[in-house]
């Protein structure tokens, strides 16, 4: 994982108005997005090409 400092829990809970446990959540899921940027980009190009 990288710096935690980059998504603050207590950050996403003032720009989204959630509770802990959500703001929980989606840090762990902008962590695996950043994470994992170049295959998620692979697969949603591959569905766009299937679209078109």
């Amino acid at each position: 994982m990288k710096d935690t400092n980059i998504y603050r829990i207590s950050d996403i809970q003032k720009a989204y108005k959630c509770s802990y446990s959500e703001a929980f959540k989606a840090r762990l899921l902008l962590f695996f997005i950043s994470d994992n940027v170049n295959e998620l980009e692979e697969m949603l190009m591959g569905l766009k090409e299937k679209t078109t």
